[in-house]
C-alpha cells in the first residue's frame, strides 16, 4: 500500500478520534450527556423506503433462512452507519449539524448492500463446498482423479482453488485432468 495513503488514514482517524473526544460533554456528576442527531424529513422518508426494501427482501419465499436471519440486522446497522457517515462527513466543521441527510442514508445503504453481497457470497461459497465435500464422501476409495471427474459430472460451480484443497492435490492437476475430459 501506498505510504501516503497510510499516514492520509492514520491522520484522519486520529483527528477524528480528537475531534470526537473533544466534543463529549459532561454533566456535574462526571456522567456522558449524550448528542443527539435526527434524520431531516428527506432522510426520514428515505430511510423508511430503506427499510421497508429490506423487509420485503426479508418477507419474500425466495429469500434463503440464512439471509432472512442476516436481513433484520441491517435494519439496525444502517442508522447507525448513517451517524458515523455524517459524524465522519462533518467532524471538521465547528459544530456538527443535529440533522443527518438523505445523501447519508443512501451512502449507509449504500455500505449495507455491500455487507449483503458479502453475506450472499459467503453463504453461496459455503454451499458449494459442502456439495463438494458431499460428491467427495460419497467417492471415498477413489483417487483424487477419478473424484475430480465426479465434481465435473455435477454440474457443481468448479472452484479449483476450493477443489484442490479438499482433494489435497495442487490446481495444475485439476487443470489437466478437466483438458483432458
Amino acid at each position: 500500500m501506498n505510504h501516503d495513503a497510510i499516514q492520509y488514514y492514520d491522520d484522519f482517524v486520529n483527528n477524528f478520534y480528537r475531534s470526537v473526544k473533544m466534543d463529549m460533554r459532561t454533566n456535574e456528576d462526571g456522567e456522558i450527556i449524550p448528542n443527539t442527531f435526527k434524520f431531516d424529513p428527506h432522510a426520514k422518508k428515505e430511510w423508511e423506503k430503506v427499510y421497508n426494501e429490506i423487509s420485503i427482501m426479508q418477507n419474500s419465499d425466495e429469500e434463503n433462512e440464512y439471509m432472512k436471519s442476516m436481513l433484520p440486522k441491517q435494519k439496525s446497522y444502517i442508522p447507525r452507519f448513517c451517524l458515523l457517515i455524517h459524524l465522519m462527513n462533518n467532524f471538521t466543521l465547528n459544530t456538527v449539524p443535529e440533522l443527518i441527510t438523505k445523501n447519508t442514508v443512501l451512502e449507509a445503504f449504500k455500505l449495507s448492500k455491500y455487507f449483503i453481497k458479502q453475506a450472499q457470497k459467503v453463504k453461496v461459497s459455503a454451499k458449494e463446498t459442502q456439495s463438494i465435500q458431499d460428491i467427495v464422501s460419497a467417492n471415498k476409495g477413489k483417487t483424487p482423479k477419478e473424484t475430480f471427474l465426479k465434481i465435473l459430472q455435477s454440474g457443481e460451480k468448479i472452484n479449483y482453488t476450493k477443489i484442490a484443497e479438499i482433494l489435497g492435490v495442487d490446481r495444475k492437476s485439476l487443470y489437466n485432468w478437466a483438458k483432458n475430459v
